[in-house]
């Protein structure tokens, strides 16, 4: 009989209810190790700094409640309002201070979302620097890989699973774990590629590159991202240095092979078999919890995105397909919106129109060859990995390669468009 998964009490304060999570499933030596040195600062910062955050923010904290037996807890919200521009009785000031920070604060958490990166690379290629996009995918595929699979392995809890008090503004990363924040990797490592790339190629061609702007705009993007999880009350501070600490040591070695890397993906027949035996091998090894969650899954999806954009970009290099992105300095720009929009319209429905075609095949065709199971489709690690995996290689090829033939085809190549539309 298999040995059941110890569990530990976290204990959230002296006054409130106590938390189970399950902590280890086997042993390990990372998790053994790191778990024990890294929890007590979890938990004093979900106590400490993330409660005063919110606080100061104007995020209402959760209160206590009478049970049936008179003793107050905190593990349900009440019906107050979570946030301090929402209440008509909070004073005015607050009122605007926190409407503004809520504003803030909801957009650098979107901007970490899989959502965006899902719908902003796509438009890189087809209208901005296919190079650049490209970077940021391998990069971002590293990433997340390594912070999806320390949320699993280490397995700490999120704020309010270690103090109820804590208000969770975000349901979708419920039965995650907390450390390290992925968020604040992806936005941090996405804008330190777009300033080095940028700064290496040297668009204005005379050698005065604005670094010192651009540093401060990436180092405000992931600064508002990072605020905004303990706004949100999904990290902790711990998290995020975790996270800013992991990604260091990812781009200092990252951006030593970055260009060696695009060349060899450009270059080599290998290039439409090796990525996808690589990332197969990376998910079949991949820490997955026993309990379900989405992590295993996102990081599927996110595989299956660099998967496909490594064989859509060698497929458009071999096959010498022109360049799409115009030129903004000798292309008025209003053609440039004009143009940009077009492919998205396109090229958005054609990849909807795939998603929606492989996501159904690979299920029905997994449903029906797999055992039987009571467990949903949806929360079943054998349909939902490789589903995500296949159906997202499938949409960033078609991204990357198909919709750069049709945009070909069609016409709307950088050459033919500069030449109707000069400055």
């Amino acid at each position: 009989m298999a040995a059941k998964a110890p569990v530990e009490k976290v204990s959230s304060s002296t006054d409130t209810e106590t938390d189970t999570i399950i902590v280890d499933e086997s042993p390990a030596y990372l998790r053994d190790f790191l778990r024990p040195l890294l929890l007590p600062y979890v938990q004093r910062s979900s106590h400490g700094f993330v409660p005063w955050f919110q606080k100061v923010c104007g995020v209402r904290p959760r209160r206590k409640e009478k049970t049936e037996n008179g003793e107050g807890s905190a593990a349900s919200d009440t019906p107050d309002y979570a946030e301090a521009w929402r209440d008509p009785s909070a004073p005015m000031l607050m009122r605007v201070w926190n409407a503004i920070l809520s504003l803030i604060f909801h957009i650098g958490s979107m901007l970490g979302s899989e959502i965006i990166y899902i719908t902003f690379f796509p438009f890189m290629f087809w209208n901005i620097e296919p190079a650049l996009g490209r970077r940021l995918v391998y990069l971002w595929a590293i990433q997340m890989y390594f912070g999806q699979g320390l949320k699993d392995h280490l397995k700490l809890p999120r704020p309010w699973h270690v103090n109820p008090r804590v208000r969770s503004l975000e349901s979708d990363f419920a039965a995650e774990y907390g450390f390290p924040s992925t968020h604040t990797m992806a936005i941090m490592g996405q804008a330190v590629i777009v300033v080095v790339y940028t700064y290496r190629e040297d668009y204005a061609g005379n050698g005065q590159y604005p670094l010192l702007f651009a540093s401060f705009i990436a180092f405000m993007t992931t600064l508002v991202t990072a605020l905004s999880r303990v706004y949100m009350g999904v990290h902790s501070i711990p998290d995020i240095i975790g996270g800013v600490v992991i990604t260091f040591a990812t781009l200092w070695t990252y951006l030593s092979f970055d260009n060696y890397l695009d060349l060899w993906l450009m270059e080599n027949g290998e290039a439409l078999y090796i990525p996808t035996l690589f990332f197969v091998g990376l998910l079949l090894v991949y820490p997955r919890p026993r309990t379900f969650t989405q992590t295993y899954g996102d990081t599927a999806m996110i595989a299956g995105v660099a998967n496909g954009v490594m064989i859509g970009s060698h497929f458009t290099h071999i096959n010498n397909l022109p360049r799409l992105p115009l030129n903004w300095l000798v292309v008025r720009f209003e053609w440039w919106i004009v143009y940009a929009l077009l492919r998205s319209v396109l090229g958005f429905g054609m990849m909807v129109f795939v998603r929606q075609i492989i996501k159904s095949l690979c299920v029905s065709t997994l449903s029906r060859f797999l055992p039987a199971s009571k467990t949903p489709p949806a929360e079943r690690y054998s349909i939902v990995v490789p589903t995500k995996f296949i159906t997202y290689t499938c949409v960033s090829a078609t991204s990357v390669a198909v919709c750069s033939l049709i945009f070909s085809l069609m016409g709307l190549t950088a050459q033919n468009l500069e030449a109707a539309h000069p400055l």
